[in-house]
């Protein structure tokens, strides 16, 4: 019997083992691909002509300065991210995945929170339809740390359809 032991010690950890390889390889995924799914998980929950009248700006691709810049974050806090921002203050629009660089989480929510104020303010007495879309915006750390903001008609749909998609990925 205790030759067996042994053997059977083995075949536990070899059995444990085997189960931690099936949630997936542990690694986190890379910018790009935080980038892709991003991109991905914004698109399926638009529609086709929000898509195209709100185009995404993703990680490596030609983002201007000036989104950044409306949004309060150097470019240096975000190591991923997918976003549409309306940039004419005439719309509350703004739908954001973004995955903060190490440290700077909280920076970057508040940030994002700053936004969303800043166009409650510009709204607030001129155009009372689009105050009430920036009045409802949901911004939430997501469980793999991705930052969402979601800030349009319908928001309550769009920003559940991201979150569900981008919290799959991350299992």
């Amino acid at each position: 019997m205790k030759r067996m032991l042994p053997f059977f010690l083995a075949a536990a950890l070899l059995a444990l083992s085997g189960c931690a390889d099936k949630g997936g390889s542990g690694k986190d995924p890379t910018p790009e691909e935080r980038t892709t799914h991003y991109k991905d998980a914004i698109e399926e929950a638009r529609d086709t002509q929000t898509n195209t009248d709100f185009p995404l700006f993703v990680t490596g691709g030609e983002t201007p300065d000036a989104i950044f810049e409306l949004l309060g974050i150097p470019k240096d806090d975000i190591s991923a991210y997918a976003m549409s921002i309306a940039a004419a203050n005439t719309q509350a629009y703004a739908v954001a995945a973004v995955y903060p660089a190490k440290g700077k989480a909280d920076a970057v929510m508040q940030s994002l929170k700053d936004y969303i104020k800043s166009k409650k303010q510009a709204f607030e007495s001129d155009l009372p339809d689009q105050y009430e879309i920036a009045r409802n915006a949901k911004i939430e750390t997501l469980d793999d740390g991705t930052i969402l903001l979601v800030m349009c008609k319908g928001q309550d749909e769009v920003f559940t359809s991201i979150k569900s998609a981008v919290n799959k990925q991350g299992k």
